[in-house]
């Protein structure tokens, strides 16, 4: 078992904000409070730009009800950002970050691009032997994260795209023409997980006619 560390404890969010982003922010401030090896837990304010320019909050000082409240809000509490770490001098920095507040759990809560950033991190802390734990906690719509089977955000998206689909078709059908023809363009990158759900919009009891 990995030993524990003493220091202090960062959450960032990036991506497209959600209630998702948050419900998983609300997780990790619950646990990290209960754990006495954290003592210290911020927040990164607009995810990596937070993490550059040393703008944190301190979750620790929020309300138990707040962070609760957290799990049903939409939106980004810590606010987000489209930016990549990209430059080696951006991941120095970052762990200069790192040190001067004693930061020894960093959760990066993102997409796929948000996971590599945060395994840059991990690799360059260990090239520095300086003790700390990355966790990255994946979030995005595309369910197109190795090593996750639904990734959260994708159950949300594919209910509402679902719902969507249904209701064109339940207009098609009060149409009285067999012959209407809709498309639905839908996100998903390279993968093809949210199209390929929308067919939970059919009725077993009710197949369409052939």
């Amino acid at each position: 078992m990995a030993e524990e560390l003493v220091g202090n404890c960062l959450i960032s969010q990036s991506g497209g904000p959600t209630s998702v982003i948050n419900a998983s922010v609300a997780g990790v401030i619950a646990e990290a409070l209960n754990n006495s090896c954290i003592e210290e837990v911020y927040g990164s304010l607009n995810g990596v730009l937070g993490l550059l320019n040393e703008d944190f909050v301190d979750l620790a000082a929020e309300s138990q009800q707040a962070i609760r409240g957290l799990r049903y809000t939409p939106g980004a509490a810590l606010g987000t950002c489209r930016v990549k770490l990209k430059k080696p001098a951006d991941f120095e920095r970052t762990l200069e970050v790192f040190k001067a507040h004693n930061i020894r759990y960093y959760f990066h809560v993102g997409d796929a691009d948000s996971q590599e950033s945060a395994a840059k991190i991990s690799e360059l802390a260990k090239a520095q032997a300086y003790d700390l734990r990355v966790i990255g906690i994946p979030k995005t719509i595309e369910n197109d994260m190795p090593a996750t089977d639904h990734c959260p955000g994708y159950g949300s998206a594919i209910k509402y795209i679902a719902a969507t689909v249904k209701e064109l078709s339940l207009d098609a059908e009060a149409m009285g023409q067999g012959d209407l023809v809709t498309v639905v363009e839908v996100m998903g990158r390279n993968t093809g997980w949210l199209a390929a759900g929308a067919s939970l919009a059919k009725r077993r009891d009710h197949p369409s006619p052939e």
